[in-house]
C-alpha cells in the first residue's frame, strides 16, 4: 500500500501536470500498476485483516465475557454492564490485559449479538400483484397544468400556472 501523500503526488502529476502513467512510474519509482490503481481510485484502500490476531491474555476470559454480556442483556437498560464495568469485574477475577483490548472485543461481540432488522420480503407471482405510489399525475401541456388521472374527475378541470 502506498501512503496518502504518495497517492496525491501521483494523481497531481497525472491530472494537473499532464504526465503519462509510465513517466510517473519512472519518476516516483512505483510500478505502472500501482500508478494506475492510484489514478483510478481516489480513496485509499482499507486494510483488511487476513487472519485473526491471537489474544493470549484475553483468550481464557472470552467465555466469561460472553456470559456477562448475555446476563447484561437481561438487565434493565440503565443497569447494563459497560465495557469499563466488565473490565473491573474481570480484573477482580485475575485478568491482566488492557482495558482497550477488552472493550474492542466487547464491541465486536455486541455487534454480533445484535439482532438483524426485521423485515418481510415481498415476493409476488408475475402479473398477479403490483406496487403503486399513489400520486396525482399532473401534466404541463402548452403552459396549461392539468390532472391526468381518470378516477377523480378532475381531467376536465384545468388550471394555468
Amino acid at each position: 500500500m502506498i501512503s496518502v501523500e504518495r497517492r496525491e503526488r501521483i494523481r497531481r502529476a497525472y491530472y494537473v501536470e499532464g504526465k503519462s502513467m509510465r513517466q510517473i512510474a519512472h519518476e516516483l519509482r512505483h510500478s505502472y500498476w500501482t500508478v494506475r490503481d492510484a489514478i483510478e481510485s481516489s480513496a485509499a484502500k482499507r486494510y483488511t485483516l487476513l487472519a485473526p490476531k491471537p489474544a493470549p491474555v484475553l483468550g481464557p476470559y472470552r467465555v466469561r465475557i460472553d456470559e456477562l454480556l448475555l446476563q447484561s442483556e437481561q438487565m434493565p437498560r440503565k443497569q447494563r454492564y459497560t465495557g469499563h464495568k466488565v473490565y473491573e469485574l474481570l480484573k477482580a477475577e485475575g485478568y491482566s490485559g488492557s482495558e482497550s483490548n477488552l472493550r474492542r472485543y466487547i464491541g465486536e461481540r455486541r455487534r454480533e449479538l445484535k439482532r438483524p432488522p426485521v423485515y418481510l420480503p415481498l415476493s409476488f407471482e408475475p402479473g398477479v400483484d403490483a406496487q403503486v405510489d399513489w400520486v396525482k399525475p399532473w401534466s404541463n401541456c402548452a403552459g396549461v397544468v392539468q390532472c391526468s388521472c381518470s378516477s377523480c374527475g378532475c381531467a376536465t378541470r384545468a388550471r394555468s400556472s
